[in-house]
């Protein structure tokens, strides 16, 4: 990943953010929200300390997608500082080692081009080694890189008892009945808009859109984040709790619809 901020971030916030995001926020105050940073692990990641104070600040819950050969015992004992097991947190599984295994067309790590044995193998290799090293912290959920995956990987997320799996809107193709497809919708880091007017533009119809379909599933890279970035991620967490939004994790969403499914 190219460590460069959108186009969105390259100049000082427009001066109308806060009563924009105030228009959609105070018009929607029922509706579910939950945040998934995701390529968590790594050990030079000045930006995720940072990424931690807000939501510590804030008292809003996060789901952390790790990669599970990212992350060593040093690493997580440094975590600790932020008591990483607290219900605050959704420490969960991030594909393997984040690698693209696609020849050609868009980016996998779990895409159609490999075998259900060699998806089982790092599936598994990888939800053992988190839950050796998080313990009572990890949380069996998985967001494959690049938000998407081949139906061989849902089948083995099911087989393996993963509560859910978290992917774009309108992902395909379909999880078993069993696997929960907690859809993110706001894309705030990984942009494609060219220009700042354009994305602010595209940005906010996201979140209207997200918020209008019942729960609004925000995506963060806090790699790609910078200062207007974090000052936008303050400003939106500061009116998700002022406006009293129901803030998820994984683990409360997909509760709730298991229990909707089954009765």
């Amino acid at each position: 990943m190219k460590n460069l901020p959108a186009p969105l971030w390259t100049a000082p916030l427009p001066l109308n953010t806060e009563k924009s995001l105030r228009t959609i926020l105070s018009a929607y105050k029922d509706t579910p929200i939950f945040f998934r940073a995701d390529d968590i692990g790594g050990k030079t990641d000045p930006l995720f300390h940072p990424l931690m104070e807000l939501f510590l600040t804030h008292r809003i819950p996060l789901c952390l997608a790790v990669v599970p050969t990212w992350i060593d015992s040093a690493t997580w004992s440094h975590y600790q500082q932020y008591q990483p097991q607290s219900s605050q947190w959704c420490w969960h599984q991030h594909g393997y080692s984040h690698t693209n295994h696609e020849q050609a067309g868009k980016k996998a790590e779990f895409g159609r081009s490999r075998t259900k044995n060699e998806v089982k193998q790092d599936i598994v290799n990888g939800k053992n080694k988190l839950a050796n090293l998080l313990g009572e912290a990890f949380h069996p959920a998985f967001t494959p890189p690049w938000n998407r995956c081949s139906s061989h990987t849902l089948e083995t997320l099911a087989e393996q008892r993963f509560y859910a799996v978290s992917r774009s809107k309108k992902a395909a193709p379909l999880p078993p009945a069993e696997l929960p497809d907690i859809q993110i919708n706001i894309d705030l880091h990984t942009r494609k808009e060219q220009d700042a007017a354009t994305s602010w533009e595209a940005l906010y119809a996201e979140i209207n859109q997200a918020a209008d379909s019942g729960i609004m599933g925000i995506m963060l890279h806090h790699q790609l984040m910078n200062r207007q970035g974090f000052a936008f991620l303050d400003l939106l967490l500061r009116l998700v709790q002022e406006y009293h939004l129901p803030a998820c994790t994984f683990q409360d969403m997909s509760n709730e619809i298991r229990s909707s499914f089954f009765h």
